[in-house]
């Protein structure tokens, strides 16, 4: 009998036992209509406490009942949290991995759960599961002594997301919102010096836009789905931001080089969101660099880290040839701005003919390059000469 009791002991208190218990359906099921019930109640309080008029509030205050998180006792993401933290402490990479694995499924239960996917509150819901993701991502973090770690959590993350990627789901907010909680813990990893995690991400943003370019969701629900692509090379920019703060001019060659894939990859199918975003990227990416005096990390190069910028929008122009004819000339005028932006000079771009072949003439104009805007009463004008001003504008 004591045995018994010892053996059920040790399984009670074992986490990977407790997981599994948490992972079943009916544990689940049970977790969101407790959750459910604390939303109704709670968000009756809440509403009592938006004080201001439609009309009368910014755009940015979504009001107490939209904003606030809602609290629940017993949550399983609190429990698991926990679980993680004791097994970077141990450095118990079997009980981490198990975990981490569980973690995931546990996401895809409540997300995929008819609950959710029926409840009013499933914004709520999913506010849940990112707040419980970024204090996962920081937790590992703050252990910045242990790389492998930190990569196979990213490497798992990095799988589930190519998973929904499968499904056309990579743009959905959710799973967004886990990438944007990636691209915070890249910078940290720039930090520790875990290039090779951070780099995981950089490669990760680029090919979860790459499946959305190859394979363009047929959803009609999914209007946004193209639009919201161009997130991925924008969270490669951010992380290339980072690169040129620490000076890592190696990190930030990788992610111009990412960008310069994808951008391709964008121009060939004539996707105009992703070709965008990389293109402005670049730019600003290598008006960053020269701002700060970021220098190219390969000792057999002499070009500047903003040549290579350069280059990748080369890439980009190259691929133009193969569209159609009214396509090519409205990304030429595209390109024109992109280069004289980063150059800081005005060029002027024309498609030519030679003997049957379409060949592209550069002018360049030794004349300051500067766009004006104007918003109502208010007037601005950006010298794009003046190397120090690193002001980002949307480039169309």
């Amino acid at each position: 009998m004591l045995l018994i009791l010892l053996i059920l002991s040790t399984e009670e208190s074992n986490p990977k036992y407790l997981l599994r218990r948490m992972l079943n359906n009916n544990e689940v099921t049970n977790f969101l209509k407790r959750y459910e019930i604390e939303v109704k109640d709670q968000i009756n309080h809440l509403k009592k406490l938006e004080f201001s008029k439609i009309d009368e509030t910014p755009m940015h205050d979504f009001g107490e009942s939209k904003y606030q998180t809602i609290l629940i006792r017993n949550n399983p993401f609190d429990y698991i949290n926990e679980t993680i933290e004791i097994s970077i402490k141990n450095s118990d990479i079997d009980k981490f991995d198990s975990t981490i694995d569980g973690y995931l499924v546990f996401i895809n239960k409540i997300l995929n759960h008819k609950i959710c996917l029926e409840s009013e509150f499933k914004f709520k819901i999913q506010k849940l599961v990112k707040n419980s993701f970024e204090k996962v991502a920081i937790l590992i973090s703050e252990y910045p002594n242990n790389k492998n770690l930190q990569n196979t959590f990213i490497e798992k993350v990095g799988v589930y997301l190519k998973g929904k990627a499968l499904e056309n789901k990579q743009t959905e907010e959710v799973y967004l919102n886990i990438v944007s909680s990636l691209t915070t813990f890249a910078k940290k990893m720039l930090d520790v010096d875990n290039s090779d995690g951070a780099l995981f991400i950089v490669s990760l943003n680029r090919q979860l836009a790459q499946k959305g370019i190859y394979d363009l969701s047929n959803n009609e629900e999914d209007k946004f789905f193209e639009i919201n692509l161009s997130i991925f090379p924008s969270e490669i920019k951010v992380i290339g931001q980072k690169a040129v703060e620490l000076k890592n001019s190696d990190f930030l060659y990788r992610c111009l080089e990412e960008l310069g894939y994808l951008g391709c990859t964008a121009i060939k199918n004539n996707n105009y969101h992703i070709s965008i975003q990389c293109l402005q990227s670049l730019v600003q990416l290598g008006r960053e660099a020269r701002a700060n005096n970021v220098k190219c990390f390969w000792s057999h190069c002499m070009l500047e880290t903003i040549d290579h910028a350069e280059e990748r929008i080369w890439w980009m122009l190259s691929w133009i040839n193969h569209l159609d004819l009214k396509s090519q000339q409205q990304w030429v005028e595209t390109f024109q701005t992109a280069y004289s932006r980063l150059r800081g000079f005005k060029r002027e771009i024309e498609i030519v003919n030679d003997n049957g072949k379409s060949l592209f003439r550069f002018k360049d104009i030794d004349e300051p390059y500067k766009e004006s805007f104007s918003n109502g009463e208010y007037y601005r004008t950006v010298d794009y000469s003046d190397f120090k001003e690193i002001k980002e504008f949307k480039l169309y």
